[in-house]
């Protein structure tokens, strides 16, 4: 995996590793004839995996730091042997943060419309209503369960349900056109995608069809 960092933070955490990916690309730039960089015309990033099976995740690790120029890049293991982990303690702190635990859904800043639930395989779960339309395909809500683990901003990708007198259909999401338009339409009012019109379902459509309500999730 990839994870972009600055120059500066590089500069300051990796002195040392910095000067030698400098050294190494202009040993490449000498060979093609082209001329010398600095560390400040590289691009830095952190270049990660972890390897299956080793105990935990941020206990097996692999870090390079990796400074690019256009299509030339160089790479220095943060450890000095690619094939060693780096120690939890020193890992950098941007990909800590991605094994964070993030926050639970707050019912009461998450925005929504209706509260439901879902009979899964698992056990009933509670799911947030956020909008929805219908079409002549059928209804469609936009939905958030509760279990569902938030990004870096709290939020949650709405996945789309058919709903279907005590059935929720698990029906993927809208394509980016659709979803965008989707967006732009007022509730209540219609918006066309592959020239079929759509229109967007009203809050208090949505909390009257599914509000408290227990649907088993098909999928």
């Amino acid at each position: 995996m990839k994870t972009d960092i600055d120059h500066a933070r590089a500069a300051e955490r990796h002195c040392d590793l910095v000067a030698s990916i400098v050294a190494d690309m202009n040993r490449k730039l000498a060979k093609a004839k082209q001329p010398p960089i600095e560390a400040a015309d590289l691009v830095f990033s952190y270049q990660w995996a972890v390897s299956l099976g080793q105990g935990a995740r941020l206990d097996s690790c692999h870090v390079s730091l990796m400074g690019a120029l256009g299509r030339k890049a160089s790479f220095v293991a943060l450890t000095g042997d690619r094939r060693t982990p780096v120690p939890r303690a020193d890992l950098p702190p941007e990909i800590v943060a991605l094994h964070a635990p993030r926050p639970p859904i707050d019912t009461a800043t998450y925005p929504h419309v209706a509260a439901f639930t879902l009979l899964t395989a698992k056990g009933p779960v509670r799911a947030l209503a956020t909008s929805g339309y219908r079409s002549g395909r059928g209804t469609f809500i936009h939905h958030v369960p509760l279990d569902a683990a938030t990004d870096a901003e709290g939020r949650v990708f709405e996945i789309l349900l058919e709903i279907d007198g005590c059935r929720a259909i698990w029906s993927g999401g809208l394509v980016r056109a659709a979803r965008s338009r989707f967006d732009a339409t007022a509730e209540g009012d219609i918006f066309r995608y592959r020239n079929a019109p759509l229109t967007r379902m009203q809050a208090a459509e949505i909390a009257s069809l599914i509000e408290g309500r227990t649907l088993e999730l098909e999928i």
